[in-house]
Formats: C-alpha cells, sequence, structure tokens
C-alpha cells in the first residue's frame, strides 16, 4: 500500500512539474514579441539618427532640416524598417 501511494504522489509531483513547465514558456513565448517590437524599435531609432546627421544640424537652415526629417522618415521610417524584415 506504501509503495502504491509513493507512487501516485511521484506521479502527481511530476504532473505538476510538466505543467508548470508548460505554463512558464507560454508566458515567455507572449513576452518574446515585446523584445522582439523593442528591437525593431531601436534598429529604427539608431537608422533615423544615423539619417538625420545631428552633428552638422548648426549648418542647416529650419527648412532644410525639414527636408531632412521628411526624407528620412519616408526612406527609413519605423513601417518601411518592419517590411523589409
Amino acid at each position: 500500500m506504501k509503495k502504491i501511494n509513493k507512487t501516485i504522489l511521484m506521479s502527481l509531483i511530476i504532473i505538476f512539474i510538466f505543467l508548470g513547465l508548460k505554463n512558464y514558456f507560454n508566458l515567455y513565448k507572449k513576452k518574446y514579441p515585446q523584445v522582439e517590437n523593442e528591437f525593431l524599435i531601436n534598429e529604427s531609432i539608431r537608422t533615423l539618427n544615423e539619417c538625420f546627421d545631428l552633428e552638422n544640424k548648426n549648418k542647416r537652415s529650419i527648412k532644410g532640416s525639414m527636408v531632412l526629417i521628411e526624407y528620412c522618415l519616408k526612406e527609413y521610417g519605423y513601417k518601411k524598417h518592419k517590411k523589409n524584415n
């Protein structure tokens, strides 16, 4: 009788561990798209910062800066970057 109780107890423990691991991995999968989305946003920010040429911003007029910003957003914007990947 004691062997049967130990077997049932061990089976229940293994089942609970399996269910716990399964739930943990499901939660991790739900969080993963956020990490991928953050990566895309950070990559877009890096690309746009390179395009804006912030080091030479004092040499441009306001109109020239606006034209450059419009060009960068059309050419390297977040949605465009997301489509390429």
